[in-house]
């Protein structure tokens, strides 16, 4: 895939200003807990640009996105995932694939959703 620039140049001065995307493992409880942390702000914003996705969809994908990569430090050797979601709703769902080296892709399997007024909030259940 062809990486497109972010334009933008407010978002573009944002984001050279905060941490970049970087995820950090830990182990609690002599190793009976492992988690993760992760900053996505980067990851997020360039996927919106590279799918030119509206509010709705980015929120979506952005939330397959993380899922798929907290799963990064769990994998072994070369290996990858897949995340699929398909509903009915207008989004119609999601395919997201992570795999060991940290590459993060997916898609969303409706372009847009139509959105007749502005949101008064981030519940996709009207939708």
């Amino acid at each position: 895939m062809i990486r497109k620039e972010i334009q933008d140049t407010e978002l573009l001065a944002h984001l050279s200003s905060i941490f970049k995307n970087e995820m950090t493992g830990f182990v609690m409880a002599d190793g009976l807990y492992r988690g993760a942390l992760f900053n996505a702000t980067d990851l997020v914003n360039q996927m919106a640009v590279q799918w030119n996705h509206g509010p709705l969809e980015t929120m979506i994908l952005a939330q397959a996105y993380i899922a798929a990569a907290l799963l990064i430090p769990s994998m072994k050797g070369k290996e990858q995932l897949q995340l699929r979601y398909d509903t009915e709703g207008p989004a119609a769902g999601f395919c997201v694939e992570a795999d060991s080296t940290g590459y993060v892709r997916g898609y969303i399997l409706q372009d847009q959703i139509p959105i007749e007024k502005p949101l008064e909030s981030w519940d996709l259940s009207p939708f």
